[in-house]
């Protein structure tokens, strides 16, 4: 018959603190390079908020454009209305002319993830890259 001393049982059933450090070094791993992607994706989406919402304006401002030969001086004089993004100021409509061309701009009114406050900017010819300052990893499609 073969006997245990009670040095080799405690090793047997003593706990390895090796597995849950393996563990949690993994997750770290995956949260360092995981959250900064997750939280530049969850920005891109706010930014696609915003040319989704600018690419609305636009539709709405040609219609009023056709209909009355001027682009329309305030928002609520749009058809169907255009409402309010949730994440930006919205600044304009303004014109030197309304009757060939209009101009807004949004700006980002919360935390942007590192990005800082940017704005996009649109006209009657759409996004105009020259005048926004969103980054170009944020600017949908682009």
């Amino acid at each position: 018959m073969k006997t245990v001393s009670a040095r080799n049982r405690s090793r047997q059933a003593g706990f390895s603190w090796t597995v849950p450090a393996v563990v949690l070094a993994l997750i770290g791993v995956v949260a360092t390079f995981g959250l900064p992607r997750y939280r530049t994706m969850q920005e891109r989406g706010k930014a696609g908020e915003a040319f989704a919402y600018l690419e609305k304006v636009q539709q709405a401002q040609e219609a009023h454009h056709a209909a009355n030969g001027r682009y329309a001086w305030n928002l609520d004089d749009l058809e169907g209305g255009v409402g309010v993004p949730e994440h930006f100021w919205v600044s304009g409509p303004y014109s030197s002319d309304w009757t060939t061309d209009w101009i807004m701009t949004l700006t980002r009114n919360g935390p942007a993830r590192g990005n800082g406050r940017y704005t996009v900017v649109w006209t009657q010819e759409g996004f105009d890259a020259v005048r926004s300052t969103i980054p170009e990893a944020l600017a949908p499609g682009r």
